[in-house]
């Protein structure tokens, strides 16, 4: 069984940002259980706006971090 594209890059966003699960429940405003369930191969992948949102929240970040 091959992995949602989705849920691939969600997990690949985590490691390289060294986020938790709690990390991206709180970042999102979801709980860890959703997240969980995100991140399993056997389950809803994260819906597309949500990986947006995770995704431009992150590069604000690392912006922020830079400046």
């Amino acid at each position: 069984m091959q992995i949602d594209p989705k849920t691939s890059r969600l997990r690949d966003l985590m490691d390289t940002h060294r986020l938790s699960i709690g990390d991206v429940a709180n970042i999102l405003s979801r709980n860890k259980k959703t997240v969980r369930m995100w991140r399993s191969q056997n389950e809803p992948s994260i819906p597309d706006a949500l990986l947006e949102l995770l995704e431009l929240k992150l590069q604000q970040r690392t912006l922020g971090e830079i400046a």
